[in-house]
């Protein structure tokens, strides 16, 4: 199994993906549209921490607090 770090795209393409994930969390319901909104929130606080952490510390540390939701986030959508 691949499990690439990093992925080169134009933007276009990982707004395609954003959309089409969305839109199918659209027809789950209210309640899966919501927890979809949420963890893809809580992906983009986690990932501009960890870039702005990288760039002033060395070290792509993230608050506990956030990892946690990132963790739960990843239960429910992203796994």
């Amino acid at each position: 199994v691949v499990r690439p770090t990093y992925m080169a795209a134009v933007p276009r393409i990982f707004e395609k993906v954003y959309n089409g994930v969305a839109a199918k969390a659209r027809e789950g319901g209210d309640a899966k549209f919501k927890i979809f909104q949420w963890a893809a929130g809580i992906a983009r606080e986690y990932a501009k921490t960890s870039q702005d952490n990288f760039r002033r510390t060395g070290t792509a540390t993230v608050p506990f607090g956030l990892r946690a939701k990132h963790a739960v986030a990843d239960r429910l959508v992203y796994g």
